[in-house]
């Protein structure tokens, strides 16, 4: 969101187009920030792409930044149709296609690289993946975050926070901030909190909304779970929900390299993530993550085992990575990146 401040002092004007059913929930929180958001559902059908580039060369944009996965090829296609000469696309995970649906990614971004369209990855990890599983060379742009904003709290912020969220006593806190899609594993998280000792006072809170959400709160009304799990939906303040934390769970099944993980770090929330690809670029920068398997049993071992650590002990190690991701997670840096794409007109 606060990129939507910075790219004035570079000359550049930067809105927003949502394909989802809705805006989203996210919307006018983006628009607060100084966003502009236009919305056009996306529909797998010729008449949206014909909308798609009417839209496109009325608004007379000079670059079209994609994000999506789905369909990236024809929106490249549209966008080129309606005169946008410059085209970028940033990948945000290392997905795992296989088989046929491999090799037809292999071939549209080939076809997209022979048509100009720059791909970025936001990640290493991610780089290194589209290069040898798909043959794709892109330019490597991190992820960043608002590094004012989410900083390590001091004693009484802390405090403040778990009140706010309602956290009682010496309460262990869990927190997750992400959709409800399946590679987010949150039924692993929440098989391992199933497995936590019946005298550990703990509270989970779930914060994010999404595709597996129905399931998760029927494992949770099943699993007699109802008083120890939040769901805290959508959120537009989510720096609360970290500084009030003992435990950022992240046990994803793939990734890119998430903002909501940076955000943490940076916030010197102690961390417990999964090994996967993307959130191994993390060991580069922090010390203090305890990494773990994808399974709800390795997801529980990990737990008890932060909860096993002094919270002193904690935060100083976490505090020392919170320095390390600000240094290296540069929101001015990788705008300047961006800028120098959207410059290079084709």
């Amino acid at each position: 969101m606060l990129s939507a401040r910075e790219w004035p002092k570079y000359g550049v004007t930067a809105e927003i187009l949502s394909t989802g059913i809705t805006t989203g929930e996210y919307a006018p929180t983006l628009q607060q920030a100084g966003w502009r958001v236009h919305h056009l559902p996306f529909r797998k059908s010729p008449g949206f792409f014909f909308e798609l580039a009417g839209f496109l060369r009325r608004e007379g944009y000079d670059a079209v930044h994609i994000h999506a996965e789905r369909a990236f090829p024809y929106f490249a296609l549209t966008a080129k149709a309606a005169g946008i000469p410059r085209i970028v696309r940033t990948i945000h995970n290392a997905f795992p296609f296989s088989g046929g649906l491999r090799r037809r990614r292999t071939l549209q971004r080939k076809l997209m690289a022979r048509m100009g369209v720059v791909s970025t990855s936001v990640s290493r990890s991610v780089q290194q993946h589209e290069r040898e599983h798909f043959r794709n060379e892109t330019v490597y742009v991190p992820n960043w975050y608002d590094s004012a904003h989410f900083v390590p709290p001091s004693d009484a912020q802390r405090l403040a926070a778990r009140q706010e969220i309602g956290v009682i006593d010496d309460q262990f806190v869990l927190v997750s901030v992400s959709n409800c899609a399946p590679a987010k594993n949150h039924m692993g998280i929440l098989a391992a909190l199933a497995m936590l000792p019946s005298d550990l006072n703990f509270r989970y809170f779930h914060v994010g909304r999404g595709l597996q959400e129905s399931a998760e709160r029927e494992f949770v009304s099943r699993n007699r779970l109802t008083e120890k799990v939040v769901f805290s939906g959508q959120q537009s303040e989510v720096r609360k929900f970290l500084w009030a934390a003992d435990c950022f769970l992240m046990p994803s099944l793939y990734e890119g390299i998430p903002i909501a993980g940076i955000e943490a770090l940076g916030s010197a929330t102690t961390t417990l993530m999964s090994a996967a690809p993307g959130l191994q670029d993390f060991r580069q920068y922090c010390q203090g993550i305890s990494w773990t398997g994808t399974s709800p049993k390795e997801i529980y071992e990990g737990i008890i085992k932060i909860r096993n650590i002094p919270q002193r002990q904690r935060r100083d190690v976490s505090i020392s990575d919170a320095a390390a991701i600000k240094e290296s997670f540069s929101m001015p840096h990788s705008l300047q990146a961006f800028i120098k794409l959207y410059a290079k007109v084709s």
